[in-house]
């Protein structure tokens, strides 16, 4: 495989675990995607679910023919209740997009970040409470991330 050539998304998954814990985070991978995640510095509110793998899986499969690049990255990690990294899967929507960012063709790994522990929200009045106080404030930030 050479740098452009994307691996499938389960070896990429496990070249990105290994790299998390390289970078002495956790190895479990939890993916997230934006609708799930609520960032309220200097908190991170997220609603894990299991069928999010399955989500990153096909933005991954997706981008993949674009050729302009993938990026895996990790923007938190959960404790509660065994460490987990929370990741996501970004890939540009044109050339512009992939210059901006610094995603060339093929699969770049992203876990530089600082740890940071999110919270779990798992009732929906909770949820919608925290989203109310997010506002228009939730859209702008996440732009950061994802």
């Amino acid at each position: 495989m050479n740098d452009t050539e994307l691996p499938v998304f389960s070896a990429a998954e496990a070249r990105l675990a290994r790299a998390l814990g390289a970078a002495g985070l956790p190895t479990q991978i939890t993916w997230i995607d934006r609708p799930t995640t609520l960032i309220l510095p200097p908190e991170i509110h997220l609603r894990p679910d299991r069928q999010h793998r399955l989500l990153a899986q096909r933005v991954y499969d997706a981008a993949a023919p674009r050729g302009l690049g993938i990026r895996l990255s990790y923007l938190c990690h959960l404790d509660v209740p065994t460490p987990t990294s929370c990741c996501f899967v970004w890939s540009p929507g044109d050339q512009a997009a992939a210059e901006r960012a610094g995603v060339g063709p093929g699969l770049t790994l992203r876990t530089e970040s600082a740890p940071r522990v999110a919270h779990a929200v798992q009732g929906e009045t909770r949820w919608r409470y925290l989203k109310n106080k997010a506002g228009s404030f939730r859209q702008a930030n996440l732009e950061l991330f994802f």
